[in-house]
Order: C-alpha cells, then structure tokens, then sequence
C-alpha cells in the first residue's frame, strides 16, 4: 500500500499497489494504462515502478463502532473508497519489532477505488504538507 496525494484535494487515497499490478496483468498491457493515462502518461505506471510499498502506514485504530458509526464513515468517505479487511499492528507491536498473530489486530481501511486512479498523483501524500 502507499498513501499518495489526490489531486486538488487535502485528503489522502490508500492505494493498493498488489491490487493494480494485478488489473494490470489481469487486463493485458493496455487496461489500466488506458483508463489511468493522462498527457504525461500513465499515473498507474509511475506508482507501480516508483518506491515499494512502504513497510507501514500510520493511522487511527477505531474500537467496538457501531453499524451506524460504520454506515457515516462509509458515507464520508463516499465512492472513491471501499472499505476491506485487512490485519495491522499496533505500535506496540512495531515497537517490538514483531509481526506474530497475538500482535496483529482484524481491521478494516478504505482503500481507493481503482477506478477513480486518475485522480491521484503518484506522489506520497504526508499530513504537515
């Protein structure tokens, strides 16, 4: 994953980069390149040959919400995002430098849509910026 810049916007989009390698490969050559291209070529390129996925992306971990606490943050993220299941560690876990399962927490994040890629700049998005 990287958490790159959305043009226009202060907010920032959660790219899966395994995700769009895989459109890629899934829809041969052109797919993504055509959907994504713009005047200085294909943002999708530049993110999946650009920087790895960065090792950890900070964030808020939200307890024991409830299904209309769930139900706003799905309305405010809106349609650029869906919401997936991921596991995460705690930064007491990255403190400790371990990935076991009694380290990792169930969670789920809003990733960005691949199909609202053009939207995002293939530049990593920092919150003092």
């Amino acid at each position: 994953y990287r958490r790159v810049k959305v043009r226009g916007q202060h907010y920032p989009a959660l790219v899966d980069l395994d995700r769009l390698g895989e459109v890629r490969r899934e829809r041969g050559d052109g797919g993504v390149q055509t959907a994504a291209s713009g005047q200085d070529g294909s943002v999708v390129d530049v993110l999946l040959a650009g920087r790895p996925p960065v090792d950890a992306i900070r964030g808020k971990l939200l307890l024991d919400l409830t299904a209309s606490e769930l139900a706003l943050l799905d309305f405010f993220e809106d349609v650029e995002y869906e919401r997936r299941n991921v596991c995460v560690r705690t930064e007491r876990a990255v403190a400790a430098d371990t990935a076991d399962d009694a380290t990792s927490v169930g969670a789920e994040v809003y990733v960005w849509r691949e199909e609202h890629i053009t939207l995002v700049e293939a530049e990593d998005w920092d919150y003092d910026r």
